[in-house]
């Protein structure tokens, strides 16, 4: 496992063992993420293209659409298992601060957004293993409805905004690390070929970009909706 595109030296933990674990944990989870945005992006072009609907491009539509197959239970029990990685991963990353965050507000905040993400991708996990033991309720509210339940709430429409406003700066910071070539922080580029290194590059700073992208479109639109208070637009 040593010669690898990612830095995990600094996960650091008393036992080797251990150590093995985690980067296996997290090896998985980056295989596991990967194949889910692998397939919204799919779905996302097949929907632009009028082969598939709109409704299903999100990271739940990407496991919904895996759902049914003959090998749908097998295929979304490793997703599930590789999420779970994911998840672990999130959380050591938050509490021994691996991205060398600091402990600051600044890098408290960073950390804190590392947590999070482990929560959602713990819940997309659940989702996956609710899938695969046919357990799913079969139905899934739209944003417009999710929307339209938090603005019957006092405060709602804020709340929406705020949302929103969120999306546009996690938008604006990946933006930034995509130009800015941040993302190779923790590579290591000493046992990368200069042909490696270049098509590493390329690909994450396009794949970062576009989701600066799709963040900002999405903040935009829900910010738009908490204007107009119009739950439609989100």
């Amino acid at each position: 496992m040593a010669n690898t595109l990612y830095n995990f030296s600094r996960i650091g933990p008393s036992s080797p063992n251990r150590s093995d674990a985690i980067e296996m944990a997290a090896r998985a989870g980056y295989g596991a993420k990967g194949i889910v945005y692998a397939l919204v992006g799919a779905l996302a072009a097949m929907a632009g293209f009028g082969y598939a609907s709109g409704k299903l491009t999100g990271t739940r539509g990407a496991l919904e659409v895996l759902n049914g197959q003959s090998w749908s239970t097998f295929v979304l029990g490793l997703i599930a298992a590789g999420l779970i990685g994911f998840t672990i991963w999130r959380f050591f990353q938050a509490i021994k601060d691996t991205e060398d965050k600091g402990s600051d507000l600044t890098g408290y905040a960073q950390r804190l957004g590392l947590a999070i993400s482990g929560g959602i991708y713990g819940w997309l996990a659940y989702y996956a293993v609710r899938l695969a033991m046919d357990a799913a309720s079969g139905g899934s509210s739209s944003a417009q409805e999710r929307a339209a339940t938090v603005m019957s709430y006092e405060g709602g429409q804020v709340l929406i905004g705020v949302v929103g406003i969120v999306f546009v700066g996690v938008a604006l910071y990946q933006g930034y690390r995509a130009i800015s070539k941040k993302f190779k922080k923790n590579w290591k580029t000493s046992q990368m070929s200069a042909t490696e290194e270049k098509t590493a590059t390329l690909l994450s700073g396009f794949g970062i970009g576009a989701r600066a992208v799709a963040f900002l479109i999405i903040g935009g639109f829900l910010s738009y909706s908490a204007i107009t208070a119009n739950p439609q637009q989100a």
